[in-house]
């Protein structure tokens, strides 16, 4: 897989797109989506719709503090990510109710 990347302008300030396939690391189940790179970001977030078409099992619930320092709380997952040839196996991340 090689690596396709371009800026999403659509954010206020633009935003690395690519590639990611992730997986169940359970089921080895797997999609490949355009995701955007957040380097600045704590946990990975998957649109819930990815979630269930993973079958992905909680293992916790994360406090997830958003720009106003509102906390709310989250249901965590594994997953296993891949961006170019770079796996990332057991990734917690959580989920939002974005489209896909």
């Amino acid at each position: 897989m090689s690596i396709s990347h371009s800026y999403d302008t659509s954010y206020e300030i633009p935003a690395l797109m690519v590639d990611i396939q992730a997986s169940n690391p359970e089921t080895r189940q797997k999609f490949i989506i355009r995701g955007k790179i957040d380097t600045g970001a704590d946990l990975t977030d998957i649109p819930q719709v990815l979630q269930e078409r993973l079958d992905l099992l909680p293992f916790s619930e994360e406090p997830i503090r958003y720009a106003d320092d509102l906390d709310v709380p989250k249901l965590a997952y594994f997953k296993k990510m891949r961006i170019a040839c770079y796996y990332i196996v057991y990734l917690a991340t959580v989920c939002e109710t974005l489209s896909i």
